[in-house]
């Protein structure tokens, strides 16, 4: 957008998405599964909401001061504002269609919002009353995006790499997601006061549930698709409003206030957020948009890559050199390097692209990942975006953990090129004054008095941003071609663990199929295995468990032990590090999250894989230990000299991949791979519906089994039986294909299997 001043402020919208497998769609948000991802996330966030906060404080501290046109005289009027906008209506249009004249309303120097737009965006979608394609009733532009939104296809959903701030509209004044304490409660009593509205009707819950979780889900989508440290929103229940602001600890909500009788409290919020400046607005300054020259740069340098690393030329090498660029779309971001005089000629600017990896959960470390290109001298670096914890008892960085495992020479971990806590602002002069980007939610929970939400306070988690940059890139362990390389490669990884274990006594605490990384070396004949992602790792104490407790890593591939609800707080070790190493290997050579009762269930038509696994499951718990108490062999000295010997007396399969992929194969309508129980749908009531309640409704399993089997590709590869029903058969039949399922697999006939899922396995989970 533009300043008052003339001066041309670029900010980078619309960043591009990771894409799936196939690299033909926008991986994590496929509309099939909407329904159980917007749940998933508002069982989240109920654990995260701070409120209500006065309206005034909100603003005060949320927006922050006026930096442009303090003159009071520039803001228009607010008497009257919405009197147009209905009380109450029985559509969502009926409410935001006046609202939208309201908000664009301006004269020769007057607006509510100088220099924004406010859209109706719901009308751009193909199926606005589905969760999966649905948009923002009303999203606010920048005058110069405006045009760039109208430009889009329906069927795009990049309005939201645009919105500045979005308002969700429930018509109904009384189905209200919050409920706020009356006036005069205040201390234990305020805050035992529930603040998520109770229903009594199951119908009516469900569906004010469902209205404020695609509210929540937007704004997740919104962060994935920008560059950004917060971003603020408008709940409209009728007329009622509410303001909310969000970042990575959680979501700032104010109180209910009515735009008909009091529409100054929203006048002065727009007004107020036009004037600041646009980190306050959310936005992360220190990404840029990428000269043509840069674009060109980048691209280069990673087409010559992918072409080293894959051996690829023409069409193939051109999709695979989509997973990372899209033209058009590269950016430039920054690293002030960690511990050293912060100032703007000393910094490293790297080019990015399409990433790797996307955000898809709000709270949390919000992990972007790309591979990034150095402005200087053109090498390739893996850039992680993320926003830590900060801790004002140790304040040590993934970047430092990586320092001194490289100083004492771990093999086969990243090369730390370089890392840094993220500024909002820098002094001029001698870099002595820094702003960070760091969450404010925590901050402004300790201010004021807050209800709870099931009975408990907000836990807010104070984060910062933070990048890293690792000179060692490759893929990851799902893109892996057979069993040879699967073995080679968390052979790999298993001696990075010993090796940072016995020479720097820490232990990773998240090893997982993301986690581990292949790279082409010259001279190897299969990938080396690289363990990545040392951020939630610890030093171990004496007896060689974690300094501190609690679960940490991927649920998927935690040990027995640490997921058991009676150990959630004790302290992981080594030993539980190599189990997960193995429930990595499990998963890759089955259709079944990893189990030891399902994999000794298991015939395979490798002799070698089964040997492989069986004898691994024996080393780690044999049949005669009860609990969770490991062999005695299972140690890594005991391992390890298994598995190189393993790998030098065997012949291994080298192509025998298979992708199979659950999210197309799968009937039922929730995640196969989560572990975490989501929440289960309500019946609806017996009767005859409305028609509002028709169009607003998701399509019966039947009818999403159709959409889905349009989506999905045929039957897979030779020796796997695909999960898809296929319509047209009898109900006996369906049945007998239902049942089928739970029975042991069948022999794989040397294939090694790789899946596809909704869940976080195939790569690191954005949200930890």
């Amino acid at each position: 957008m533009e300043g008052l001043d003339g001066t041309e402020l670029n900010r980078v919208y619309n960043a591009p998405m990771a894409l799936d497998h196939d690299l033909e769609r926008t991986k994590g948000l496929e509309p099939w599964d909407a329904q159980c991802r917007h749940q998933s996330l508002l069982a989240e966030f109920r654990k995260y909401v701070v409120g209500p906060i006065p309206v005034d404080a909100f603003i005060q501290n949320a927006v922050g001061k006026v930096y442009w046109g303090t003159d009071e005289r520039m803001r228009m009027s607010a008497t009257n504002a919405f009197r147009s906008v209905p009380h109450s209506a029985d559509t969502a249009d009926q409410i935001y269609e006046p609202l939208l004249v309201a908000l664009n309303k301006r004269t020769t120097h007057k607006s509510r919002c100088p220099g924004f737009v406010f859209v109706n965006t719901a009308r751009r979608s193909t199926h606005p009353a589905r969760p999966g394609f649905a948009k923002p009733h009303v999203s606010c532009f920048t005058r110069r995006n405006v045009e760039a939104v109208q430009r889009l296809d329906r069927h795009s959903r990049s309005e939201l790499g645009y919105a500045e701030l979005i308002i969700q509209v429930t018509p109904d004044v009384t189905r209200d997601y919050f409920t706020d304490p009356p006036s005069g409660l205040h201390g234990e009593r305020r805050a035992a006061f529930e603040f998520i509205s109770q229903w009594e009707d199951r119908q009516t819950k469900r569906e004010v549930a469902d209205a404020f979780a695609l509210h929540l889900a937007l704004v997740t989508e919104i962060f994935a698709r920008q560059y950004r440290n917060g971003f603020f929103s408008i709940s409209l229940t009728g007329s009622r409003a509410r303001l909310l602001r969000w970042d990575r600890a959680g979501c700032l909500v104010s109180e209910a206030f009515d735009i008909r009788e009091h529409p100054e409290h929203l006048c002065y919020f727009l007004w107020r957020f036009s004037r600041t400046i646009d980190e306050m607005r959310g936005h992360d300054i220190t990404v840029s948009p990428a000269t043509l020259q840069q674009e060109l740069q980048f691209r280069d340098v990673v087409r010559e890559y992918v072409r080293s690393q894959l051996e690829l030329e023409g069409d193939a090498l051109d999709k695979a050199v989509s997973q990372h660029y899209c033209p058009g779309r590269a950016a430039v971001v920054v690293i002030y390097p960690q511990h050293e005089p912060h100032s703007h000629d000393n910094v490293w600017r790297f080019i990015i692209s399409r990433p790797v990896v996307s955000p898809l959960c709000l709270v949390g470390r919000g992990t972007r990942g790309n591979w990034a290109v150095e402005c200087t001298t053109s090498r390739l670096v893996f850039l992680k975006d993320t926003w830590r914890v900060i801790d004002a008892r140790d304040n040590t960085a993934e970047g430092d953990f990586l320092e001194e495992l490289n100083e004492l020479e771990v093999r086969n971990i990243p090369a730390l090129f370089a890392h840094g806590d993220v500024p909002d602002y820098v002094s001029t002069t001698d870099g002595s004054h820094v702003v960070w980007q760091s969450t404010i939610t925590g901050a402004v929970a300790k201010v004021f008095e807050r209800c709870s939400v099931a009975g408990k306070l907000a836990s807010v988690t104070n984060f910062q941003r933070y990048r890293l940059a690792v000179s060692t890139v490759g893929y990851d362990l799902s893109t892996v071609r057979g069993t040879e390389e699967l073995l080679h490669a968390t052979y790999d990884a298993l001696t990075a663990l010993r090796d940072a274990f016995s020479k720097a006594s820490r232990i990773h605490r998240d090893v997982s199929l993301g986690n581990i990384i292949l790279v082409e070396v010259p001279g190897q004949d299969v990938r080396r295995g690289y363990l990545i992602d040392w951020e939630t790792s610890d030093k171990a104490d004496d007896a060689g468990q974690a300094v501190h407790a609690g679960r940490a890593g991927t649920w998927l591939f935690m040990s027995a032990r640490i997921l058991n609800k009676h150990q959630a707080n004790t302290k992981q070790t080594f030993l539980d590090d190599m189990e997960s190493l193995v429930h990595v290997v499990t998963y890759c050579t089955s259709n079944a999250p990893p189990n030891g009762s399902i994999i000794l269930r298991m015939e395979f038509g490798s002799d070698a894989l089964a040997e492989w696994i069986t004898t691994m499951l024996e080393l780690q718990r044999p049949s005669l230990l009860k609990g969770y108490e490991y062999g005695e062999q299972w140690t890594g000295e005991g391992v390890d000299a298994f598995w190189s010997e393993f790998l030098r007396t065997r012949a291994l399969e080298r192509d025998n991949r298979i992708v199979h992929d659950v999210t197309k194969g799968e009937d039922r309508e929730y995640n196969v791979l989560s572990i975490t129980p989501l929440s289960i749908q309500e019946s609806p009531p017996i009767g005859k519906r409305s028609a509002t309640a028709r169009n607003s409704e998701m399509p019966s399993p039947k009818r999403a089994r159709t959409l889905r089997s349009r989506e999905a590709p045929g039957p897979l590869s030779k020796g796997i039986v695909s999960s898809r029903v296929i319509d047209g058969r009898r109900r006996s039949e369906r049945i007998r294909t239902i049942q089928d399922r739970s029975k042991p697999t069948q022999p794989v006939a040397s294939h090694l299997l790789v899946l596809h899922g909704r869940g976080s396995a195939t790569g690191k989970s954005s949200c930890q």
